[in-house]
């Protein structure tokens, strides 16, 4: 199946005719070229732009290296903006394996009705909106659903009725039609499970990031009845609909069978079965009872028998040898798995408001001693902590990821906490399955609350372990040039670059007072030319400057300390054609905070000195990070430039580590015409640094440049210089950027 990867270009000026499109996949000769035109209509003087042709929707073969370039074009066919970017698509594949906490039981895809004028339900509403927040982003998850009392009631009714026969460990069932829809069955198994919502949460093509989710959980699974063999029921086998095979040779015939061979994450969740956790919560309830038993019933005896049999499983070591089997036969596999996660389980299964466990409710609540009571409660508690410590042991011993907070996050939301709850009930489970199996499931709310630790999980040891290297890697030169005057003058760069650098540049000194700056022309693989370009309106000589220079290659920027993407360095290609023409620029959403920015026109195609005026940075619009930008000429000329090619930075203020140098990124406002002196900052290792400056706001309409001097290891001075017709600029909101000099 072909996948889907939609790019959107936001800027559409009027005129622009059409948008030229070039996408190739390095891994194959896969090579897609289009050109979209722009069409607009004219309905009683009003002319519209007719569909949104800054869309591209186009089927790609699947993962891999794109290079995509895209072109905006005038009527005349001259490129008006360029730009390029590369994405790695990258497709994980995360695959579950386990019990009904894994399947989704009690939280079929689609409910049953029991009867057709579905009067048993007030709304049915798949995607309710209970949002759990991430570290990525957020999430929905999607389940959830609002009862009719009707409903409620008769199920309560047969709850009652059936009560005596459900203690002895047989079903209440009633007959749904249409039935609930499972994506299986016969295993109860959903996509409304934790580890679906949490894989799931994880895609974002936007940045490469593709999530393919397997399942072969079952419901009442244990490690060698449901995992490495077969569920049995009586000692016979229960999976004739998949051969009878457990489910981990399910999973490796399956992906042997499309060709996959490797496994980015393994999520498992195995050990209440094998603990006998649900047998052990109904002899609490049954053997309670004199009707039942024929004999004297006995709370405290009951429940020492059941402490003694679940803690001989704990203490025997019987379930960790278990784990140590599965580990065994995971490992003889014929496929690649990168990390295994072993998830702990929810303890706080009959918890109040206070997060303390109380007698239980409904079906763990009767008359006739049929109960859950105070210290049933607590013994459930216990030895739900019990087996978490042995599931933690296992998966630190086995060097898989423990994903824990899950009992945390379900503490105060117990099975009797009504629309708090994080459980579901018996008579929710009757309405939504027909049955009574999904009792003590996790319902919506606490599968979201499983879906976020498996996606802190997943995020932390599969998606950042598997960024390649050159989506994140980033190389800084710094270094000061002197005797720069109106000639151009070459420069080599201190290495050669497998593709053109971004170069920006300021001047370090104010030897000249003409208005003036750092000018980059013929940027390529090995160096690039640099002068100092005067307004027109003064003598073309201008008294040499030291011109500071920091060269980065294009991509993301990563601290290597803290690990945080901080930074954007890349290039386009625009013109001008008129003076109040502002383009956008989106850069990543992972840059947070406060941001400084810096463009250089790295060409000379204009005859006119020009450089680039800023505004709105950091502005966020649906959800994305964006500035305006234009190219500004001085008021002797007409404000229209031809096409050029612009380098730029966006760096996190604070001090971050690159390869390759410290670099530090900072704000000053109010600047305006008269010197600002020593601004300070702390004091670079290494020498005397590199500071870049640029205008960040856009107060004052006048063309206007920033000018330093006296840079040294701690300080410098910084003012706005307006050409010769001006001289009196608005205080404005200067952003610098300050390098290790090499």
């Amino acid at each position: 199946m072909p996948l889907i990867e939609e790019i959107e270009v936001p800027d559409v000026p009027e005129h622009v005719a059409d948008y030229v499109w070039h996408v190739s996949r390095r891994e194959d000769d896969f090579d897609f070229d289009d050109i979209r035109p722009v069409e607009r209509r004219t309905i009683k003087g009003v002319t519209r732009m007719v569909g949104e042709p800054w869309k591209l929707k186009l089927a790609i073969p699947g993962p891999g290296t794109y290079d995509i370039r895209i072109r905006q074009r005038s009527d005349s066919g001259r490129t008006v903006f360029e730009r390029e970017t590369t994405l790695d698509l990258r497709d994980f594949l995360v695959v579950a394996l386990g019990d009904s906490y894994s399947s989704g039981q009690g939280n079929p895809d689609i409910p049953g009705a029991p009867d057709h004028d579905n009067a048993w339900y007030d709304v049915f509403l798949p995607t309710l909106g209970f949002v759990v927040s991430l570290s990525g982003g957020m999430f929905t998850a999607p389940l959830a659903y609002r009862f009719g009392k009707e409903a409620l009631d008769a199920a309560k009714d047969m709850l009652a009725e059936k009560w005596p026969t459900i203690a002895r460990q047989q079903k209440a069932t009633i007959a749904t039609d249409p039935d609930p829809v499972w994506q299986e069955p016969a295993a109860y198994r959903s996509l409304k499970c934790g580890t679906a919502l949490g894989a799931g949460s994880l895609e974002n093509p936007e940045l490469g990031r593709l999530v393919t989710f397997l399942n072969f959980a079952r419901t009442g699974s244990e490690v060698f009845d449901g995992l490495l063999g077969p569920r049995t029921s009586d000692g016979l086998p229960i999976d004739d609909w998949i051969g009878n095979m457990g489910q981990v040779e399910e999973m490796a015939e399956t992906l042997t069978r499309a060709g996959r061979t490797e496994i980015d994450a393994l999520v498992i969740s195995i050990g209440v079965n094998d603990l006998g956790f649900a047998t052990r919560l109904t002899s609490l309830v049954a053997d309670d009872s004199i009707a039942l038993l024929g004999g004297v019933g006995d709370d405290t005896k009951n429940r020492e028998e059941t402490l003694k049999r679940a803690e001989h499983l704990l203490d025997s070591g019987k379930i960790r040898g278990a784990l140590d089997s599965l580990r065994q036969a995971l490992e003889e596999l014929p496929l690649s798995i990168h990390q295994v996660y072993l998830l702990e389980y929810p303890a706080a299964i009959f918890d109040r408001a206070d997060g303390k466990p109380h007698p239980g409710c409904e079906i763990f609540g009767s008359a006739f001693d049929l109960d859950i009571d105070q210290r049933d409660a607590e013994l459930t508690r216990h030895l739900g902590l019990r087996l978490n410590e042995v599931i933690r042991e296992a998966a630190n011993d086995f060097g898989w990821v423990h994903v824990g907070n899950i009992d945390a996050g379900f503490r105060g939301h117990g099975y009797c906490m009504g629309e708090d709850s994080f459980y579901r009930t018996a008579s929710q489970s009757l309405v939504l399955q027909g049955d009574t199996e999904g009792t003590m499931h996790p319902n919506g709310a606490g599968h979201a609350v499983v879906g976020e630790q498996v996606a802190q999980a997943l995020e932390q040891h599969m998606v950042a372990a598997a960024r390649p290297p050159e989506v994140v890697r980033t190389e800084i030169e710094a270094w000061r040039v002197a005797g720069v005057d109106e000639q151009w003058k070459p420069v080599r760069f201190g290495q050669d670059y497998d593709m053109p650098p971004v170069v920006l540049a300021s001047l370090q000194t104010f030897a000249g007072s003409d208005p003036s700056l750092a000018r980059v022309r013929e940027a390529d693989t090995r160096g690039f030319q640099v002068r100092v370009e005067e307004e027109q309106a003064g003598e073309p000589h201008h008294n040499a400057e030291e011109v500071g220079f920091a060269v980065l290659r294009p991509g993301l920027l990563r601290d290597r300390q803290t690990g945080e993407i901080v930074g954007e360095a890349g290039s386009l290609s625009v013109d001008q054609p008129s003076a109040d023409l502002w383009r956008t620029l989106t850069f990543d959403e992972r840059i947070t905070g406060d941001v400084v920015v810096v463009m250089q026109v790295m060409s000379a195609n204009g005859h006119q000195p020009v450089h680039v005026r800023l505004r709105d940075v950091g502005e966020a619009a649906d959800g994305r990070r964006q500035l305006r930008f234009k190219m500004e000429e001085w008021r002797t000329a007409d404000g229209q430039h031809f096409e050029e090619r612009i380098g730029y930075l966006v760096l996190k203020v604070g001090e971050h580590t690159l390869r390759g140098a410290e670099i530090f990124a900072s704000l000053v406002d109010g600047v305006d015409e008269s010197w600002r002196r020593s601004v300070v900052f702390n004091a670079r290792p290494g020498g005397t640094p590199v500071v870049l400056t640029q205008c960040q706001t856009f107060r004052g309409a006048d063309p206007v440049v920033v000018r330093q001097k006296n840079v040294e290891r701690d300080h410098f001075d910084v003012r706005l210089q307006e050409d010769r017709q001006g001289g009196d600029h608005v205080g404005e909101s200067v952003g610098f950027i300050v390098v290790e000099a090499a």
